[in-house]
């Protein structure tokens, strides 16, 4: 799999891919292999595909204020504390808890406590006042209102979606699929709840499942895997993967 991730904004792609799929590698990348007939394409989804709909802290807060938290942080605070726990999270139980075993649900339950712990660690919550802000946090990330899908994106897919549709051999589509440093969630019920944006793909490798993150090369593998499964001859050097982070 080509694993170069191109920091820029997908509709910068699209006449390129839609060219006969013909992506002249060598010019975007001086250690590609060079010029490629590109078969599959590999997308991330946070920042690539959707964004939140608002800052995330905002979220927080906003949600912190619904559910009446008795001294609720400020965004600041939230700010802070999310930075500290989200990064303590990642390094205690990797891969939104795929590595641990748990589920997304609970490691973002305990994720989201010890976000209002660093945010105002003097302040304590009763059970039953983080319950309520939980559920309205997670709620939140898991409907409609949390995340949107970006333009460029949009017209992207929709453009790939209409050549495929005029090719005269099934061969000579090109064939999407998510590689994600994500929940399941994401595959699951984020990407269909958005005007079943997951029609688009046909696999889904995510971190949590295969309990790697990008760019390690074992969730790259677990892709072309479920990529070779719709197109059997699919060599590892046509696949072009594309996100928003040389890191992840």
């Amino acid at each position: 799999m080509t694993t170069a991730l191109y920091c820029f904004r997908l509709c910068s792609l699209c006449y390129l891919l839609l060219l006969n799929h013909q992506i002249f590698v060598s010019s975007l990348s001086p250690s590609s292999l060079g010029n490629k007939k590109i078969r599959a394409l590999s997308l991330d989804v946070t920042g690539t595909l959707l964004a939140t709909r608002e800052p995330v802290i905002k979220s927080y807060h906003d949600a912190a204020h619904w559910a009446q938290l008795s001294n609720p942080p400020s965004q600041s605070e939230l700010k802070q504390g999310f930075k500290i726990a989200f990064r303590k999270r990642c390094i205690e139980s990797p891969c939104f808890g795929g590595v641990e075993g748990i589920s997304g649900r609970d490691w973002w339950r305990t994720t989201v406590a010890q976000v209002l712990y660093h945010a105002n660690p003097d302040v304590s919550h009763s059970d039953e006042e983080f319950d309520r802000y939980f559920r309205r946090v997670y709620q939140h990330f898991g409907s409609p209102a949390g995340y949107a899908v970006l333009e460029d994106a949009r017209d992207l897919l929709s453009s790939l979606q209409g050549a495929s549709s005029s090719s005269s051999s099934s061969s000579e589509k090109l064939l999407l699929g998510i590689t994600s440093n994500t929940p399941t969630r994401h595959m699951e019920s984020v990407l269909p709840m958005l005007d079943n944006l997951h029609d688009h793909f046909s696999w889904f490798a995510c971190s949590q499942d295969v309990k790697h993150e990008k760019p390690a090369i074992q969730i790259f593998d677990a892709a072309y895997r479920q990529a070779k499964f719709w197109l059997p001859d699919l060599e590892k050097d046509e696949v072009l993967h594309v996100g928003d982070s040389y890191a992840c």
